[in-house]
């Protein structure tokens, strides 16, 4: 079993298996194989929040990109691309939203002929709802580090994410690593 800094009965036994096999397959510092195991973690709150809110995986995952660009609002197309799909699935995808009053579409006011997509506040209210506890939890946990741990954290944290979506970014330019 891959060695853990501490007891966590709420972790999968199948998380163990999985990352005792990555860790035979690569090196890496212990702080990014806690990383991955909080990217598990995180993958299984957002899908568990999506079944909880009635929600398809790839539907929770538009809900997302819809409330994370609601100062400069998307259209299908734009979200057809954010979440890798074609235009007809966005379409459908939307179509669906829409009915259960998720999401609406409305015009640009600044350009009647575009239409853009706006998550209805019922739906914001449910995602943020659903992750309030978490983030209160977490909000607890950093409390027990100092304010300069605190720091340090939320720095190699920031830094990992713009590090993976530099990554990401390569990937779509059909870089992969070899």
């Amino acid at each position: 079993m891959a060695s853990a800094p501490f007891d966590d009965p709420t972790r999968p036994d199948s998380y163990d298996d999985v990352e005792h096999l990555e860790r035979g397959r690569t090196d890496a510092h212990e702080v990014s194989w806690a990383l991955r195991d909080l990217n598990r973690a995180t993958a299984d709150v957002e899908r568990a929040l999506a079944e909880h809110m009635h929600l398809r995986p790839m539907d929770y995952d538009a809900i997302g990109h819809l409330m994370e660009s609601e100062r400069s609002p998307l259209g299908t197309l734009e979200l057809a691309a954010r979440l890798r799909i074609s235009p007809g699935s966005a379409t459908e995808l939307v179509d669906r939203l829409e009915r259960a009053g998720h999401v609406a579409r409305e015009r640009s006011p600044r350009d009647r002929r575009r239409v853009q997509l706006t998550v209805q506040p019922q739906a914001v209210d449910q995602v943020i709802g659903g992750l309030s506890p978490l983030f209160r939890t977490l909000d607890d946990l950093a409390d027990e580090y100092s304010e300069e741990q605190q720091q340090a954290i939320a720095d190699y944290l920031r830094r990992a994410a713009a590090h993976t979506r530099t990554f990401m970014a390569g990937l779509d330019a059909d870089n992969l690593p070899s």
